[in-house]
């Protein structure tokens, strides 16, 4: 091997080994598990904002879910077509919405079910379409960030409200009903969601993360890799 050589294999072992550190973790992310869903199976994503945002809620996490492999024609970001829908916090016509969207979704793609990923009170929403609107025949994976599933003590009215007739219906009976994987994310520092607690469902896989706010769940590599998982196994 000549001197040039090996300046080359040197050179080349240098920038695979520059790639693999700062390769985001995030784009492996369950790589190495026989059990993750391939490209052919994978399910299109909803993701369903909370009280006041928009689609570019979901920028950063979206761009996650592209770099480990998902098409963009499998990313949907939901966005409630009447403003005053999202600014009172009217769930039942939100989720009635949602369905049309998941219905499109379905047609554009030919998949036959969609995962949902919601945050806060797009969480609510998503549970009231599956459980009350058709949706767990549509439905693979729900995933929730930050969503006061039992209300909050921070608000007073609404649907978001501890105690609320919203609430006491979409709670009533099964708070997880079958044929869809349930699974919550919550923080310890969410300082909208009170106590966390609340952020919890009976039958559903509970996780608890730290060091980031209410809004900071969206860009949150821990709640994406929970996500990740959830819509992946």
């Amino acid at each position: 091997m000549n001197k040039k050589q090996k300046v080359l294999i040197l050179a080349s072992f240098t920038l695979l080994m520059f790639a693999m550190a700062t390769a985001p973790a995030i784009a492996v992310i369950g790589s190495d598990s026989s059990d993750v869903k391939t490209s052919e199976t994978r399910n299109p994503i909803i993701f369903v904002h909370g009280l006041m945002g928009s689609a570019s809620n979901w920028n950063t996490m979206m761009s996650w879910f592209r770099s480990a492999g998902y098409p963009s024609n499998y990313l949907y970001a939901f966005t409630y077509s009447l403003p005053s829908s999202q600014s009172s916090g009217i769930n039942v016509v939100n989720a009635q919405q949602l369905s049309g969207w998941v219905d499109y979704v379905l047609s554009v793609t030919g998949a036959s079910e969609v995962d949902i990923i919601g945050h806060s009170m797009g969480g609510l929403s998503s549970r009231y379409y599956i459980k009350f609107l058709g949706g767990a025949s549509k439905v693979d994976d729900y995933v929730s960030l930050g969503t006061p599933q039992h209300g909050t003590i921070l608000t007073w009215y609404g649907d978001m409200r501890i105690g609320s007739a919203f609430l006491l219906t979409l709670n009533s009976g099964d708070e997880t009903p079958s044929g869809v994987d349930w699974t919550t994310v919550r923080t310890a520092n969410d300082e909208l969601v009170q106590p966390v607690s609340t952020a919890t469902l009976t039958g559903a896989d509970n996780n608890l993360i730290s060091g980031v706010g209410h809004i900071g769940l969206l860009t949150s590599t821990q709640a994406y890799s929970i996500a990740y998982s959830a819509v992946n196994n």
